[in-house]
């Protein structure tokens, strides 16, 4: 047989394939992807975690089926519980001719698998892992089940560095297959001795009656409904059912457009001062590298099931988004391109909401936030009834792989350049660094550190990110009026908030704790005052006229001589809190309303 050029591309796996956990003292990793194709495997540690306990100090062995290690690089490198030690390393050097690896993982006694993390190790990120599944054994069957799978993942490129804990996904509801014994179910279960190569992985998606779903519901439509059945079968509905996961709508700003780009100015040279109100192409260069990292994080996370994108220039864009893999390979299932040839306001948001996703949760991001952790596994429906919620966002150390995306980038500003030379897409491709493969940003660094009460902490003064909400019914052209504010003006989110609280009557809080998003926005960064560097949108305070010039609007709907601009601008979330928190608010009013009916 000869061996085979090229590794087969790993393909995210439907969540509905997915078995919940169940206790289990033995464990696979099959490895299908490292950072370089076709490359050797090494891991630093690999942590698990049950209920409380890090399984780390539990395990009984580990083994690597079929595999091919160093003396002193053994798989049982990878559960001494040394995360930074030089000499402890676990290293598969039949992943490059292979195309998987396998790490068994046994514990000396069973465990509820909750979430695990990898550690990479020091130098060659090559063979840092990018995708696998990972497999619970199940001694009462006899067999193994899929319980989580990972493709198209991104580690951090540094020695020692954390993946961050992957939350095992523990959904409702889990496809399962009739056995023909009197109505009873099983979830899918396989069975695999050895090595389980690439090509033999099956899809565990098995098909249920077209006329009946089962349902699994441990909690009701508030935690207090203990009185609905553990189980029960249930009509389909007659109309398409939503993809399950989050529906993302954002926008995405393509600089070098007119709509975009006719705001910067551009300065005279590349080393003009910092205090100067223009940006260098190269900055500009680097901020659309940011707008497409966010992107791909937010096509890429597992809660992510549709993103609806606003973007002013469709074609660039479209012809920038394909000649990226992860877009080719899973954005190009999940993104809908929608065209809006000015920037988003707030206004535009909402009529697209009463449009195309009326009665659903969306959650609106700004375009340099991303999601991060928090909203897998969530309680269902995710907000709970006539609320909203504005997070706030984390300010952490963001580091990234530009190689594709500055190729990408190159190649469609390659037509600007050769159109009009002295554009400012001809500028951006002429000072495009091609030798930068990854690039860094952490807005905890003191120079944003002017910044730090816009993130999730106390003493946040009312600045918020990412909204979550379900719009009930179309909002009236007065309410639209009142919120065609620019999502990135200042005091755009209180407005926002205003009119939501006022005009839809919804209870906003702000559980940043337990649902994360993160900011990332090094280039061209903005600064306190009257002047952005690089943006002729804001002098700040002109934002703050604008603004104050729709309060008319604000005080005829609601007729309240408090909505002024002032008053508006100081509105804000009380505090910053938890999603249970949310969910207890919620149910006490509940159960408030319920006696008082009663």
């Amino acid at each position: 047989m000869t061996q085979q050029s090229k590794c087969p591309v790993t393909q995210p796996l439907n969540e509905e394939e997915l078995v919940p956990p169940v206790p289990s003292s033995a464990f696979r990793i099959i490895f299908t992807a490292t950072r370089k194709p076709r490359h050797e495997l090494q891991l630093q540690e690999v942590r698990f975690i049950c209920g409380e306990e890090r399984d780390a100090r539990q395990v009984k062995a580990a083994f690597n089926p079929g595999g091919r290690s160093p003396e002193g690089e053994g798989p049982d490198k990878a559960t001494d519980g040394d995360a930074t030690g030089m000499r402890s390393k676990w290293l598969d050097l039949n992943m490059r001719p292979m195309c998987n690896s396998t790490l068994e993982i046994r514990f000396h006694a069973p465990c509820v698998l909750r979430k695990y993390d990898f550690i990479t190790s020091r130098h060659a990120h090559g063979r840092d892992p990018t995708a696998w599944r990972l497999w619970q054994y199940t001694s009462r069957r006899g067999c193994w089940q899929l319980l989580d799978m990972r493709a198209l993942e991104s580690p951090p490129i540094a020695d020692f560095s954390s993946l961050g804990f992957f939350n095992v996904f523990r959904r409702h509801s889990y496809r399962s297959q009739t056995t023909g014994h009197g109505g009873r179910t099983a979830l899918a279960c396989v069975s695999f001795d050895g090595l389980l190569a690439v090509e033999d992985v099956v899809h565990l998606s098995v098909s249920v009656s077209p006329n009946h779903t089962t349902r699994r519901d441990h909690v009701g439509a508030f935690r207090g409904a203990s009185h609905l059945q553990a189980s029960a079968a249930l009509p389909a509905p007659p109309e398409r059912t939503p993809s399950p996961g989050l529906i993302v709508l954002s926008t995405f700003a393509w600089l070098p457009g007119l709509t975009w780009g006719s705001t910067v100015r551009l300065c005279a040279s590349e080393h003009a001062g910092q205090r100067a109100a223009c940006a260098t192409p190269g900055a500009v260069a680097q901020r659309q590298l940011e707008l497409i990292e966010v992107l791909r994080r937010n096509v890429l996370h597992r809660a992510v099931a549709e993103l609806h994108l606003f973007v002013a220039e469709k074609a660039p864009v479209t012809w920038l988004l394909l000649k990226m893999r992860w877009f080719q390979h899973v954005g190009r299932h999940k993104v809908q391109l929608v065209q809006l040839s000015q920037r988003p306001t707030f206004a535009d948001y909402m009529r697209y909401l009463g449009d195309r996703l009326l009665g659903r949760t969306v959650v609106l991001v700004n375009m340099d936030v991303f999601i991060a952790e928090g909203w897998l596994g969530t309680k269902s429906p995710l907000l709970p009834p006539n609320t909203a919620f504005f997070l706030s966002r984390y300010h952490r150390r963001v580091d990234y792989g530009v190689g594709e995306s500055t190729n990408a980038l190159r190649i469609v500003l390659n037509a600007s350049a050769r159109a009009a030379p002295a554009s400012l897409g001809g500028a951006m491709h002429a000072s495009i660094r091609t030798d930068v493969k990854t690039r860094s940003c952490d807005l905890r660094a003191a120079a944003h550190a002017a910044w730090h009460r816009c993130s999730c902490v106390p003493e946040n003064f009312g600045a918020y990110d990412a909204y979550v909400l379900r719009l009930e019914r179309q909002l009236t052209a007065a309410e639209l009026r009142a919120l065609e504010v620019p999502q990135n003006t200042w005091a755009g989110e209180n407005i926002f908030l205003f009119v939501l609280i006022h005009a839809l009557h919804l209870r906003v809080q702000n559980p940043c704790l337990s649902l994360a998003t993160v900011h990332l926005h090094c280039a061209l960064p903005s600064k306190i005052g009257e002047h952005v560097i690089g943006d002729r949108r804001t002098r700040k305070r002109q934002a703050a006229a604008v603004a104050a010039n729709i309060m008319q609007d604000i005080r005829d709907r609601f007729e309240s001589a408090q909505s002024s601009f002032a008053f508006v601008w100081r509105t804000r979330v009380p505090n910053i809190s938890r999603l249970d928190d949310a969910w207890e608010t919620s149910n006490s009013i509940f159960w408030q309303n319920l006696s008082m009916m009663s």
